[in-house]
């Protein structure tokens, strides 16, 4: 059966302690999260998604207090509507793995660890022109392409960017003074690499 999330998600009363998850087994049973006011997650404690298969985010997952770990995993699809939104600036690493396509509304993880997976699919920006990803380190790994709006003010570090099937990469950091170090491979097979800063484009490691 489906799982609709459409309040908030909190251990301990108003945002206590704890862990969280939320899992379907059934073959097509989706999640979909549309609350309308913050999810608020509590001060300790990691929040588990597994959709076995399509998980639907049209509601806003907020996080609060010390290091929290986010991990989001679809056997299919995972889309981020207008209204999507992820923040976890507080140390944590946050995890999003589709089976298929992943499409990014907007995910902020301040100065932390952000790690994008769609593994037979790709990774697309579901906003147009607006601000998809404010990280300090990433990794985007698809199959089919991946293309994204950036955000880290000085150097923002892609440990990778893959499109290990094909398919173009075009990443922008949209931040004024932003650039981009590259600590290991960024490839697009038999694709395009467009990398867009107003800063520097660094390589340090791996190939491009």
């Amino acid at each position: 059966a489906d799982i609709v999330i459409g309040g908030i998600l909190s251990t301990g009363g108003g945002g206590g302690n704890g862990n969280i998850t939320i899992e379907t087994t059934g073959v097509n049973s989706d999640i979909t999260m549309n609350n309308t006011a913050p999810t608020a997650i509590g001060a300790t404690g990691d929040l588990v998604i597994t959709s076995a298969a399509d998980f639907n985010q049209d509601g806003q997952l907020l996080f609060a207090g010390a290091t929290r770990n986010a991990t989001i995993t679809a056997a299919n699809n995972i889309t981020m509507g207008i209204a999507g939104a992820t923040t976890n600036a507080t140390g944590g690493i946050t995890t999003y793995t589709a089976g298929n396509n992943l499409a990014v509304n907007t995910i902020d993880v301040g100065a932390n660890a952000l790690s994008l997976t769609a593994t037979a699919g790709s990774i697309a920006d579901a906003n147009g022109v607006s601000l998809n990803v404010t990280a300090d380190t990433v990794d985007f790994i698809s199959a089919t392409g991946i293309d994204l709006d950036l955000s880290h003010a000085g150097t923002l570090n892609i440990n990778q960017a893959l499109a290990t099937s094909g398919g173009n990469i075009d990443l922008e950091n949209i931040d004024g003074s932003g650039g981009f170090t590259l600590l290991g491979n960024v490839a697009a097979g038999t694709g395009q690499v467009q990398l867009t800063a107003n800063a520097d484009v660094l390589q340090t490691g791996g190939t491009l």
